[in-house]
């Protein structure tokens, strides 16, 4: 699913640049509004939904990092890109770094469905008898049976 999205978004930056460069402003909308869409249903939030469901807790916050410093750049440039001499091109520039998704993707990335949360856990791990630094289903809740087992501050 992210690979087409991704492949999808780059034939539509493609498009909406040469919208931007034969000055069509309907087909510059119709693009604009089908490129949101697909970004809404597959790469924003799947992204999220993948890195949280295949890394443990380091990995998260390594992603959520990158991800967070790639849309403070994009924001960033994005005004300049657009008011300057590749203001006919920016649009190309999305296109071609979602098809750098694609390609990572479809190297990269590993198919999540079905599989375990211990399965999960170990699905990017080269040493897979290493023990997780933190994984919710290893951690077993002790409950006291008697008065005796209770610490005394309670």
């Amino acid at each position: 699913m992210l690979i087409a999205a991704y492949t999808g978004m780059a034939v539509l930056g493609t498009l909406m640049s040469i919208a931007v460069l034969t000055d069509h402003n309907n087909m510059m909308l119709i693009v604009t509004c089908i490129f949101s869409i697909t970004f809404q249903l597959a790469p924003g939030p799947v992204t999220w939904l993948y890195v949280a469901e295949s890394c443990d807790s380091k990995g998260v916050a390594a992603g959520t990092s990158v991800n967070l410093l790639f849309t403070l750049v994009i924001a960033l440039l994005t005004n300049s890109f657009l008011s300057d001499w590749t203001k006919n091109y920016t649009f190309m520039m999305f296109g071609a770094f979602s098809l750098m998704g694609a390609f990572v993707m479809l190297v990269w990335g590993k198919e999540t469905k079905g599989l375990s949360q211990k399965e999960l856990t170990y699905l990017y791990r080269t040493n897979k008898e290493e023990k997780p630094v933190f994984s919710g289903f290893d951690h077993q809740i002790k409950t006291h049976d008697s008065e005796s087992d209770m610490p005394d501050d309670i």
